[in-house]
């Protein structure tokens, strides 16, 4: 793709679909996630997670987190009835929030379990629908181990993706034929991702996928009409193509309108929010400890990665030129990272 991008002479090229897939599967790796924001091309991720009823963080203020529950973790952002909240220390959570935060790999199945989340793995899923999504995506699942079945009404399509995809179930038959999805195990699949092109198909099985089995759903959306009633279904995760290709194409426009250096490297829109990973560069945001920079009150600095070290920071460290840092805020448009400052000192240093 590089190569096509140089001798064509392209700023940018796009596959939705690849795009698309490489989010789903990132969820269904992290299945007690409702969505996985990565950085740093993948090393550092910023999960959304739901506190559910009976959990250890109900009533739990942010800055005892981890010294109760003998975590390393950094809660970014928590969302609450329609509202979006930077969490600063005495910020006090609730069951029923949905909250954003980073936790190391290796630290994941242990903060699950502490707060009363399902770990599991999940082993096997069921894709309704062969088109190119799901080919990229049951790739993917594959390589992690993952068995899948991919039940596709089209006959030659079935025969093509057999030869591409060996190792996985392919099924000739109509994904919503009901008898058919139970001989072919919906009670017991764990994954279930609707891939039709339609969207009411995809919805109205995912609503039967939920009656009938226990999987974690996916359901394809493409229009955006009557996008609140849709999020208040029961369908599970909703997987938009065009929205992902809609973010790629901010986060590149976004880093060609830098102005003073730190470009915008990734950038995820979140609840009422953004997600972004900055580039330092050498500027009078170098070598000051970040507990003396005027920083924003709507701004959280979530991690930095230094030649590929994670490091959740605190108030004595300090950037430095090639590091990359990620930032959570509500205030959305911000294209460098001396945005994140107090309006009169951005004002000041770009004087």
């Amino acid at each position: 793709m590089g190569f096509i991008r140089n001798e064509l002479g392209l700023s940018m090229i796009i596959n939705p679909e690849l795009s698309t897939a490489r989010a789903v599967s990132r969820l269904i790796r992290i299945p007690s996630a409702i969505d996985v924001s990565t950085f740093a091309k993948g090393r550092i991720e910023l999960l959304e997670l739901h506190i559910p009823d009976g959990s250890r963080l109900n009533g739990m203020a942010v800055c005892e987190v981890n010294h109760l529950l003998r975590t390393n973790v950094l809660i970014c952002m928590v969302h609450r009835e329609g509202k979006t909240y930077i969490s600063k220390g005495d910020f006090i959570l609730r069951a029923g929030d949905d909250f954003t935060v980073i936790v190391p790999p290796r630290e994941q199945n242990f903060f699950f379990g502490q707060i009363g989340m399902a770990s599991d793995r999940i082993r096997s899923a069921m894709v309704i629908g062969g088109g190119k999504i799901s080919f990229f995506l049951t790739a993917m699942l594959l390589e992690a181990g993952i068995s899948v079945k991919i039940i596709e009404q089209d006959l030659e399509r079935c025969e093509m993706l057999s030869e591409l995809l060996p190792h996985a179930t392919i099924i000739h038959g109509d994904g919503t034929d009901r008898d058919l999805l139970e001989e072919e195990g919906l009670a017991e699949c764990e994954a279930f991702i609707s891939l039709t092109g339609m969207d009411e198909e995809n919805i109205l099985l995912s609503l039967h996928a939920g009656r009938h089995s226990k999987a974690k759903l996916f359901t394809k959306i493409n229009r955006v009409n009557f996008e609140e009633v849709i999020e208040s279904m029961p369908i599970g995760t909703i997987i938009r193509p065009k929205q992902t290709t809609a973010e790629l194409i901010s986060q590149y426009t976004r880093a060609m309108q830098n102005s003073m250096g730190s470009n915008v490297e990734t950038l995820h829109q979140l609840h009422g929010a953004e997600a972004l990973e900055f580039r330092v560069a050498a500027h009078d945001l170098t070598g000051v400890p970040l507990q003396d920079m005027p920083i924003r009150p709507d701004v959280l600095l979530c991690c930095i990665n230094r030649r590929g070290k994670r490091i959740i920071p605190r108030g004595q460290d300090m950037l430095q030129e090639g590091d990359t840092v990620i930032v959570v805020s509500t205030r959305t448009g911000m294209n460098d990272l001396q945005d994140i400052l107090k309006q009169e000192r951005t004002e000041e240093a770009r004087r």
